[in-house]
């Protein structure tokens, strides 16, 4: 996906149905032990890419995750300290020129820009002296296209994402200068120029001749909204509220365009589109904030972006902060959705909640259950013990079996007894190691011990997390997505990278304002960033008094 908004995706996995008469799937002969189990899948024996993907990270944390479990209290706090220096320099170093091999993010500039500077925004770091605020300024100025709207980089096609990226690395900066340097007239006119008429489907295109999705709807909305811009004048034009209707599919979720599967990234920007209009009855947010839910990891504790993939750090802030959005949508809206019922009791968030709505929110105890790979602890316990039960059954079986070839004697060889009692020590071992995983352990009672909790109010706690485990989202982030050597990453194992920095970071802070929990140290807390737009709340706040009644 071009353009650096939400990208690759990952999320609940385990859903690797097959017919059992495939042709191409023979039977497994009757005595051979069965696949080992992992912390948390429940294989169906068929082997899959994704499968063995999972299997690999999760018996990659697994282990750490218990080790955590049972260290002093002491070493589990200096455990979840947020690296703050080494992730200001692992920042600031990507402001200035950067190495031959970066080429390849040359449409990317404005992207890399927002990304560093609302990081350090989010660490509350200064910015460097070289390059000073105004050298990016000026930078961001060349980006910027006579006609309206801003390229990836100097002289080149003007597109709403990267208009989004410099647009709100201009208000992380702030000051007058830098609001200043945006010209707001042209760029009303590009993005009306950018909208598609509800008579040819509607929606916005990124750019001259270029796709229409739902990532072109939001950016678009979203630097209206941080500009004073007339947003209604361009959803009548674009007819976008239809539009971003017809993207909720059959999960609950968006997807990027009508008839795509649902994904974290562009979820995030259809419901944070329709709230910036006021107009998220339009889409069904039971179903919306049952889908999300399943997309919490059962181990890591960090979020997936679609159905049958990894979790990744970025769907912290792009799934993590619908709860957020919804909350925006109808002021009391988080605490009168009730809880899915397969959440209740995991973390211990039920909510209900009352309180004025202007439009009816039907009830999810009233959905149809949905099919998902993984649910709360609970019900992956259960799975597990369903596991251990069908082995000890055929490990029976296979005993007694060998009992009766030994009387018998004759050529016939009997069972793999061992192969099976292996099987079921690993899977004992798996539930052991899944009870002691992020969203296991990380009990709310736990994760008051080990972290303080914002008072309710300015600066505080402002919803209610009902949709997942907020201990155990920071907890990933903390534990899985930090480099020692700066940065944050997509998981354990991958690189740190600019993006994944700046997306765990909004989804921890996010996370730690909605939920009133900061994880670890109070150190730890993060500046307050608005879930909608993704800018620093006080330099939102003075963007939109500076452009309050000014003419474009």
């Amino acid at each position: 996906m071009e353009e650096g908004t939400p990208r690759g995706s990952r999320a609940p996995r385990n859903l690797t149905h097959h017919s059992k008469t495939n042709p191409r799937i023979s039977p497994k002969p009757h005595w051979s032990a069965p696949p080992r189990p992992a912390a948390a899948m429940i294989s169906d024996g068929l082997r899959t890419k994704t499968c063995q993907d999972q299997r690999a990270l999760e018996q990659k944390l697994a282990p750490r995750y218990a080790a955590f479990a049972r260290a002093p209290r002491e070493d589990q706090l200096r455990n979840l300290t947020l690296l703050r220096t080494v992730h200001v320099d692992f920042l600031v170093s990507g402001l200035g020129r950067l190495p031959v091999e970066f080429i390849c993010l040359d449409a990317s500039r404005a992207w890399l820009v927002y990304w560093i500077v609302h990081s350090l925004a989010l660490l509350d770091a200064a910015h460097p002296d070289e390059p000073s605020p105004e050298d990016v300024i000026a930078f961001l100025r060349r980006c910027q296209h006579p006609s309206g709207g801003y390229g990836g980089g100097p002289g080149q096609l003007p597109h709403l994402a990267s208009s989004y990226a410099a647009v709100a690395a201009a208000l992380t900066i702030g000051g007058p200068a830098a609001l200043a340097s945006v010209h707001r007239s042209s760029m009303f006119d590009f993005i009306l120029r950018m909208c598609v008429p509800p008579e040819s489907g509607g929606g916005m295109a990124v750019h001259e001749g270029g796709e229409v999705d739902v990532r072109g709807a939001y950016t678009g909305l979203a630097v209206a909204h941080m500009l004073g811009l007339d947003k209604g004048a361009i959803a009548e034009r674009s007819g976008v509220v239809e539009y971003v209707k017809r993207c909720q599919t059959h999960e609950g979720g968006l997807g990027g365009e009508p008839g795509n599967e649902a994904h974290g990234g562009y979820t995030f920007c259809g419901l944070a589109t329709l709230v910036l209009l006021g107009r998220a009855d339009a889409l069904d947010l039971p179903r919306l904030a049952h889908w999300v839910a399943g997309m919490q990891g059962a181990v890591e504790g960090g979020y997936m972006g679609r159905t049958n993939k990894l979790v990744d750090g970025c769907y912290s802030y792009w799934q993590g902060a619908v709860p957020a959005l919804l909350r925006a949508a109808g002021g009391a809206l988080a605490a009168q959705l009730p809880v899915p019922p397969f959440l209740r009791g995991w973390g211990g968030n039920e909510v209900v909640g009352d309180g004025g709505l202007d439009f009816d929110v039907p009830d999810v105890m009233d959905l149809p259950e949905l099919p998902r790979a993984l649910g709360p602890r609970e019900q992956l316990r259960e799975a597990q013990r369903g596991e251990l039960e069908r082995l000890g059954r055929q490990l029976a079986e296979a005993l007694e079996e060998a009992e009766r070839v030994g009387e018998e004697g004759g050529s016939e060889e009997g069972p793999d007894t061992e192969g099976i009692k292996e099987s079921l020590q690993e899977a004992k071992g798996a539930m052991e190691a899944a009870e002691a995983s992020a969203s296991g352990f990380l009990t709310e009672e736990k994760a008051e011990e080990l972290g303080t909790r914002l008072p309710v109010g300015e600066g505080g706690r402002e919803w209610e997390w009902a949709w997942g485990n907020a201990g155990a989202l920071q907890f990933w982030i903390l534990r899985s997505c930090q480099s020692k050597k700066g940065g944050l990453r997509d998981k354990p194992g991958k690189g740190a990278d600019y993006y994944h920095t700046c997306y765990c970071l909004s989804g921890l802070s996010v996370c730690q304002h909605g939920s009133g929990l900061v994880l670890g140290p109070q150190e730890n807390l993060l500046v307050a960033t608005d879930p909608v737009v993704n800018v620093v709340r006080h330099r939102l706040a003075e963007a939109l008094q500076f452009f309050g009644d000014r003419p474009l």
